[in-house]
């Protein structure tokens, strides 16, 4: 996804506090996601739960191995974000454009454009710097992400994971077995043929095990992760929502 090569955001009027740095100890407009900035490709995993209409079976498995592109263009200027109980302010970001195809079947399976910002500390309410991510997910789907970012020494760290369900309202750990997770049992209601190929039972039980693998023998000088902030005070979800909506308390932007 990319811009014009002469457009450039210019706040109009120009704001009375610029910011050139939201995150003061990173020297860069971008903070943390300044490394972000190219191409990136690779390869990775899609398992998914889907719908099926077949009388007496609600469920298909869909396994994917995955060939994967991102690419991430720098947004020239700084992006205006005008405000009421927050003063007016500035961020800078990214667009980014990602694509996935299935790399036994080369059938595209996913395109998300996207954004990534870097914010600034707010006052109203009052939240340290932060990262933020908009993506538009071509099923009627548009998501906001929003939370800290924190640079630590070292590789990541990759928890096991598993694909079993689990009762609505019931404790994670009492999980259920559906026959479509065990590849040597026989399915009509899973991925099969030559879409399995490279797939492994150790791959299904914990699809993390894609990720440690890749990244096996690799050194890392540091991680940066996203983690979600606390909410600030006075924040409480609406009434009649199971969604972690803020009434009372407005958000950064």
């Amino acid at each position: 996804m990319t811009l014009s090569p002469d457009f450039s955001f210019q706040p109009l009027p120009a704001l009375e506090h610029e910011i050139l740095e939201p995150f003061p100890e990173i020297p860069s407009p971008l903070g943390p996601l300044a490394p972000l900035a190219g191409k990136w490709t690779g390869r990775g995993m899609n398992i998914i739960w889907r719908p099926n209409h077949t009388p007496g079976q609600d469920h298909f498995l869909e396994l994917n191995l995955t060939s994967d592109q991102i690419e991430f263009t720098e947004i020239s200027g700084p992006i205006p974000n005008r405000g009421l109980l927050q003063p007016d302010m500035n961020m800078f970001g990214l667009t980014y454009m990602n694509q996935i195809s299935d790399a036994n079947l080369g059938a595209g399976l996913h395109v998300e454009p996207g954004i990534w910002a870097a914010v600034p500390a707010t006052l109203d309410p009052k939240v340290q710097p932060t990262v933020v991510r908009l993506a538009s997910i071509p099923h009627g789907t548009v998501v906001l992400f929003q939370g800290t970012a924190v640079t630590a020494n070292g590789g990541p760290n990759i928890a096991v994971k598993g694909i079993k369900p689990f009762p609505i309202g019931g404790p994670p750990t009492q999980t259920i077995d559906f026959p479509e997770q065990t590849l040597t049992n026989h399915t009509n209601f899973r991925t099969s043929g030559a879409g399995l190929t490279g797939i492994t039972q150790t791959m299904v039980n914990n699809p993390n095990s894609v990720l440690t693998a890749a990244i096996a023998g690799q050194h890392f000088t540091s991680t940066t992760t996203r983690s979600r902030p606390r909410p600030p005070s006075g924040w409480r979800p609406c009434r009649g929502s199971r969604l972690p909506r803020s009434c009372s308390t407005p958000r950064p932007f």
